[in-house]
């Protein structure tokens, strides 16, 4: 059976996919709104991934909105979690706007998932700690390509995006087209677009204005 305390058992407010060979596409589609709870306040729909989570499955998004979502604990849209080479999350021409949760306040991805985003928007997401939009953990790989980052904010790190935990997470900022406006890391006035921790991590781009990433730059 599964644990009450494993995040299985928490995941996905609207859609939970599992299992390999587990496919799930979305086109044209809204997920907006937190959940109602029994007293008639507002309430998170889940502790990991406010709108869906994916564990060792596949999810393809396209031209589609998360407003409003939220996590109790990480991914206030979207939670990836499983092996190496297990789960992958393809996500094109989509708006993430006023989602939040603790950690990675749209996207939280771990243990050896693939996240692939292209010319999508990160808008107003925040987390009450660190990866206002996104974090990266153990041993996952996201590429970031023609996407914009704008006024998200991190209680914390990582105004936009956080690179976390020991255990080779990787982000490729690619095409020289990403933006990022506006982040704020309210903990760290040196992680305002991005924070790092950690052993065996990276975090490459094509682009690198005056050597270093920083905020209002496009990579």
């Amino acid at each position: 059976g599964t644990s009450r305390d494993h995040p299985r058992s928490k995941a996905g407010g609207s859609i939970f996919v599992e299992g390999t060979g587990a496919e799930l596409v979305l086109n044209s589609v809204m997920f907006t709104g937190a959940c109602t709870s029994p007293a008639g306040k507002a309430s998170a729909c889940a502790s990991y991934g406010g709108a869906i989570a994916v564990y060792r499955g596949a999810l393809e998004v396209t031209d589609s909105t998360f407003q409003d979502c939220s996590a109790t604990t990480q991914g206030g849209a979207i939670y990836g979690y499983g092996e190496v080479g297990s789960t992958l999350v393809a996500i094109a021409s989509t708006t993430f706007e006023k989602t939040q949760a603790i950690e990675g306040g749209a996207i939280f991805v771990d243990r050896g998932t693939t996240l692939n985003v292209s010319v999508s928007t990160f808008s107003g997401c925040s987390a009450a700690d660190d990866g206002g939009a996104l974090i990266v953990r153990r041993d996952s790989t996201a590429t970031v390509e023609a996407t914009l980052f704008q006024d998200n904010t991190a209680g914390r790190d990582g105004g936009a995006l956080g690179i976390t935990y020991s255990g080779g997470a990787r982000v490729i900022l690619k095409g020289g087209k990403n933006k990022f406006s506006g982040n704020e890391a309210r903990g760290s006035t040196n992680s305002n677009t991005v924070f790092m921790t950690g052993q065996d991590i990276e975090l490459s781009f094509d682009v690198c204005p005056q050597g270093t990433y920083r905020d209002s730059a496009d990579y």
